[in-house]
């Protein structure tokens, strides 16, 4: 991916990664993150939150993408403006993703009741 211009990150050393993210937007006319989305390599509880932060931090819109295993095929299906209601625009995320079938299936949790935005600060 470097040579497209990615960036690595190591998520051992990144402690700030989030608030890094939002500088690194205010200071680049043309950047995209892509971030691999929950599950896919084990199960989780409840969904992480940074990619939220950084899109809503740096004012830029989600683009959801998916590859979708039971049909083979994959693409951008929605573009999300964040919201002051983080609550809403994270089921509209989970609603989304709901009919998406992942390579690892079992792996996914759409149900993000677990989620609650009022005690969960950026992860």
């Amino acid at each position: 991916m470097r040579w497209l211009g990615g960036i690595p990150l190591n998520r051992e050393a990144s402690k700030n990664f989030v608030d890094a993210s939002i500088e690194t937007y205010a200071n680049n006319d043309n950047l995209i993150f892509a971030i691999a989305p929950e599950g896919t390599r084990a199960s989780v509880e409840r969904w992480k939150t940074g990619f939220y932060h950084m899109a809503k931090g740096a004012n830029v819109p989600l683009a959801l993408a998916y590859f979708d295993f039971a049909t083979r095929s994959g693409g951008i299906g929605k573009m999300l403006n964040t919201t002051d209601n983080m609550d809403a625009d994270m089921q509209a995320i989970a609603d989304f993703y709901r009919p998406v079938t992942g390579k690892n299936p079992n792996n996914y949790n759409p149900d993000i009741t677990g989620f609650n935005t009022a005690t969960k600060k950026a992860s």
